[in-house]
């Protein structure tokens, strides 16, 4: 599989093997990614903040792939990379230390590609669900006259959700 390289600035690892550390991150959302974004929205509620914060945690949490961040020299002198865990994600990408690079990233590779679908799913959603003209009970004979009704202070688009 392709992947997208993000560099995150001079190499932090012990004994500094190589020039720059460097993210790589899958070039599209995957099933796994897209259900987990679709979850976290969910969570998340309505704050745009808390909604933002929810999509950025999955898209690095799915998104990150490969790196080239090793970890302290083995008794032989060797160096293996870091295993990409949710942990390790933390840990060695701080937003200060490259976080901010990978995050703003994923955002702009991943944003249209995971809400666009969930967008025109709930749109399908609403415009096959039935809408009744009427929310209220009807009146059991005869005509109703102004004063036996109440008109509603809130409009039909602030009912809706």
């Amino acid at each position: 599989m392709d992947s997208i390289p993000v560099p995150i600035g001079e190499c932090r690892c012990p004994g500094t093997p190589h020039e720059g550390d460097v993210v790589y991150l899958r070039p599209k959302p995957d099933l796994a990614m897209g259900l987990a974004s679709r979850a976290a929205l969910q969570r998340s509620g309505d704050l745009v903040g808390d909604t933002e914060a929810a999509l950025y945690s999955v898209f690095i949490r799915h998104g990150v792939i490969d790196w080239n961040i090793v970890g302290p020299p083995d008794k032989a002198g060797k160096q293996a990379p870091v295993p990409i865990t949710h942990a390790s994600i933390l840990d060695r990408l701080g937003w200060a230390e490259g976080g901010a690079i990978v995050a703003l990233r994923a955002m702009t590779l991943y944003q249209d590609a995971v809400l666009d679908p969930l967008a025109e799913a709930r749109s399908a959603l609403l415009r096959s669900t039935p809408v009744n003209g009427s929310t209220s009970a009807s009146p059991a004979s005869g005509p109703s006259t102004p004063s036996s009704r109440k008109r509603s202070s809130r409009s039909p688009a602030a009912t809706i959700q």
